[in-house]
């Protein structure tokens, strides 16, 4: 902000200098007249030149330090220094006032479209934390195109993340309470991620956002051994540890490494094919077709690699379906493709 102060007043600044030492020099030029034809006994000093530049710009009232008032010259070149010092003070008064009326009104008018457009948001997700786990759940969500929206205390971590993506939906609040929650469109919402520091933090805020959306599906950061089961049973439909995630991955690198580079690269941020699901709508076209009659790699490009029914914590899954399965209304179709081509057959889908 300091930055951009000095570049908006780097005029008005230049301008007072250059007003004050031409000032200054013009009362020097001004004694050496006076001094020639006689009006006072000694030019004056150019060091008292500008001492009276300075004071006459401030109008402290110090007085007349070089006697210019004594001659109708000196007092008329006062009166012209006052009132051109008079334009340079207001333009650079205007300047400054400028500087942050304009940038209080700019961070309002975005909270008022941010604010607009996240009231305007339906199925959207919910990121509650944007720290070192949250950062991760806020990028793959953009990457995949869900829109997003993202609440934490910090105003500087919000800052950074929404720098490197522009279309960030954001939220500076306390997302443990209620008001918070709210503003974020949770009552339109389809998922919400808890990832604050505390289990604490994730367990109370999981039972808020059950309370206040209960259709919301929850998934929750569970940090303590004994979490898991206390946010599952105030609603989280399911609990992410990161250091159990860590070390089977630590595991898969070791026994599976080739597999576990394919998931990466099918999860990488900038990667054009991915590892999507697409959930089946009750009056979708898709309802009553086979895989083979909904021909999804012929007419949207995707691979189905897997079938998902049931609840989400425990589904029952079919891996690698034969063309003859019928497709059915809250069929999850795990698919393998790019995310323009997934927002389609979502369309086609109805979830």
């Amino acid at each position: 902000m300091l930055r951009l102060l000095m570049l908006r007043l780097r005029k008005p600044l230049l301008a007072l200098v250059v007003y004050v030492n031409l000032g200054a020099f013009g009362y020097f030029v001004l004694g050496q007249y006076l001094h020639h034809v006689g009006d006072i006994k000694e030019a004056w000093d150019l060091t008292k030149c500008f001492y009276m530049a300075i004071l006459t710009y401030a109008t402290v009232g110090f007085g007349d330090v070089l006697g210019a008032d004594a001659t109708v010259a000196g007092q008329t070149y006062n009166s012209i220094f006052i009132i051109v010092g008079m334009g340079v003070a207001i333009y650079f008064s205007a300047q400054l006032t400028a500087f942050f009326i304009e940038g209080h009104i700019s961070t309002f008018l975005e909270r008022a479209r941010m604010d607009r457009k996240i009231g305007e948001l339906r199925g959207h997700v919910v990121v509650c934390g944007a720290g070192d786990t949250g950062v991760w759940v806020v990028r793959e969500c953009l990457a995949s195109g869900a829109p997003t929206v993202v609440v934490d205390r910090d105003d500087k971590r919000l800052s950074e993340l929404a720098a490197q993506h522009s279309s960030l939906l954001f939220l500076h609040g306390d997302a443990t309470q209620d008001d918070t929650l709210r503003k974020t469109g949770i009552v339109h919402a389809r998922a919400l991620a808890a990832v604050l520091h505390s289990d604490t933090d994730n367990l109370f805020l999981t039972l808020s956002a059950r309370l206040l959306n209960p259709k919301l599906q929850v998934i929750a950061k569970g940090v303590s051994p004994g979490a898991e089961s206390k946010l599952e049973g105030v609603g989280a439909a399911y609990v992410v540890t990161p250091n159990r995630i860590g070390g089977m991955r630590i595991a898969s690198q070791i026994l599976r490494p080739s597999v576990v580079t394919f998931l990466d690269r099918m999860l990488r941020p900038g990667v054009g094919v991915r590892v999507e699901e697409v959930t089946v709508g009750a009056g979708s076209v898709l309802v009553g077709k086979t895989l083979q009659g909904a021909d999804l790699q012929r007419q949207f490009g995707l691979v189905p690699v897997a079938v998902m029914s049931g609840p989400v914590a425990s589904p029952s899954v079919i891996y690698n379906p034969s063309p003859d399965h019928r497709i059915e209304a809250d069929h999850v179709l795990v698919v393998i493709g790019d995310p323009p081509t997934v927002a389609k057959l979502r369309s086609v889908a109805g979830a």
